[in-house]
C-alpha cells in the first residue's frame, strides 16, 4: 500500500544548502515501511530522491518493578502508560517483583525498552548489578520513589545505580538496599 502526502513547498534550495521539513505519518500496521521524499528535477538528478526503511513495532515493552502487596504504584503507572483498549500508546506493561530483576539474565531485561522502579524499597546486590548492566547496554531506567522515601534513600539509590561496576569496592559490590519502614 502506498500513501502519498500533499507536497511541502521549499521556496529555494541553493547548491550545498540543506533544509528539513517535518511531517506526521500514521502507519496502518506494524512492520517495515519505505519512506521516500523527493524534490523537483534540477541539474543533479542523483540527489533529488531519498528513501529509508522504518521498522514500526506494535508496541514497546515496559517492565514495572513493584514489591508492594497491593501493587498500587504499578497500577498508577500502568494506567498512565497503557490506559486501555481505547487508547493505544504503543507500550505494553509487565509488572514484576524485584526478584525478577535478581533472577533474570541481562538479556531478558534488554527485551524491555525501559525498567521502572515503582516505590521499590529494597534491591539486593545481584538486582543492582543486573540493572546497572542493563542500563550500561542501552536500557532505560526510571525510578519513582514512594511516599516513605527520604532524601537519604534517594541519595543512596542514586549512588548505587550510578557508580560504575568497575569502580565499586567489594563492599559496594555486595551492598543491599535496606528496606524502609
Amino acid at each position: 500500500t502506498s500513501l502519498e502526502l500533499p507536497p511541502i513547498l521549499i521556496e529555494r534550495l541553493a547548491a550545498g544548502e540543506t533544509t528539513s521539513r517535518t511531517v506526521q505519518v500514521v502507519f496502518p500496521a506494524s512492520g517495515s515501511h519505505v519512506v521516500a521524499a523527493s524534490i523537483a528535477d534540477d541539474g543533479l538528478p542523483a540527489d533529488n530522491r531519498v528513501q529509508c526503511v522504518l521498522n514500526i513495532v506494535d508496541s514497546q515493552p515496559v517492565l514495572i518493578i513493584d514489591d508492594s502487596v497491593d501493587r498500587l504504584a504499578a497500577t498508577y503507572l500502568r494506567s498512565a502508560i497503557a490506559p486501555g483498549d481505547r487508547s493505544q500508546t504503543g507500550w505494553t506493561v509487565d509488572v514484576q517483583s524485584s526478584a525478577f530483576l535478581r533472577d533474570s539474565q541481562v538479556e531478558t531485561l534488554l527485551s524491555y525498552a525501559t525498567v521502572m522502579l515503582a516505590d521499590v524499597s529494597n534491591l539486593d546486590a545481584r538486582a543492582i548489578r543486573n540493572l546497572y548492566r542493563y542500563v550500561d547496554q542501552g536500557g532505560g531506567l526510571a525510578v519513582f520513589p514512594g511516599s516513605k522515601w527520604t532524601d537519604a534513600d534517594a541519595a543512596r539509590i542514586s549512588q548505587q545505580l550510578s557508580t560504575p561496576l568497575a569502580d565499586r569496592t567489594e563492599d559496594q559490590a555486595n551492598e543491599v538496599l535496606v528496606p524502609l519502614s
